[in-house]
């Protein structure tokens, strides 16, 4: 964090418009703790990162999200961990499997396999893994509730920003001239979405900033993959490691 604050104040500092920086990270905590330092190494100049922006990836998706809103589908609702639960027990009644298994396990291998972009049939089926088996059954199901809702949910505010800007030019373009520097914090707990994400937003100037040690790398189970930090090189082309 203190790495990504001093950079974006040096930038502040020679010119770069606040405007044309967004700085990404893991939790909203995080993301307050980084406005607030900049705020105060910039003391008296404070004003000029008003329009910085400062957020985790998901509240940095769903703004992506809301404004192509008519490039995913018009109005949409946001599911939050609530419906989530109360649809995915919904459909493991319909599986008649309801009692048999915990809807967060069920909803943690749902989101593991989003983020990877995996469909049903790509899934982890390890053998003898009944959780693996039903959450296979049940994920296109899922994705079909979710569209019948015209809904997204939490993994959605990445994954869905990753599809559009693979497949519209014009929606991506938009988002490539907006930020001319890109900075990740805690860059080791990145999943295949976000580095999609990132990939997408910064193949043109390739102007990114990631911040991380693989040795913190902590979050596999919930979809982190450690390569990216690894093979940041291969990913990013030209990038000085320091």
């Amino acid at each position: 964090t203190r790495v990504i604050t001093h950079r974006i104040v040096k930038l502040l500092e020679r010119g770069v418009p606040a405007g044309g920086i967004v700085a990404l990270t893991f939790t909203n905590k995080a993301a307050g703790e980084m406005r607030e330092r900049i705020g105060h190494m910039l003391g008296k100049k404070a004003k000029a990162a008003q329009q910085l922006t400062v957020s985790t990836f998901h509240s940095f998706g769903l703004g992506v999200l809301q404004r192509e809103r008519q490039a995913v589908g018009g109005t949409f609702t946001i599911f939050d961990q609530g419906d989530q639960t109360s649809l995915v027990k919904q459909l493991l009644r319909q599986a008649g499997a309801d009692r048999s298994y915990d809807a967060q396990a069920v909803i943690a291998r749902l989101s593991n396999a989003k983020n990877a972009f995996l469909d049903a049939a790509e899934m982890s089926d390890r053998e003898g893994d009944a959780y693996d088996e039903i959450a296979k059954e049940i994920y296109p199901r899922y994705q079909a509730a979710l569209r019948q809702y015209k809904a997204f949910d939490f993994d959605d505010l990445v994954c869905e920003v990753a599809r559009l800007w693979a497949r519209d030019d014009d929606a991506r373009g938009r988002w490539q001239s907006k930020f001319r520097h890109v900075l990740v914090d805690e860059y080791q707990d990145t999943n295949r979405a976000q580095l999609e994400m990132l990939r997408l937003l910064c193949a043109t100037r390739r102007n990114v900033c990631a911040v991380g040690d693989d040795d913190q790398a902590i979050y596999g189970w919930r979809g982190a993959d450690v390569k990216n930090i690894l093979d940041f090189e291969a990913h990013f082309e030209g990038a000085r490691v320091i």
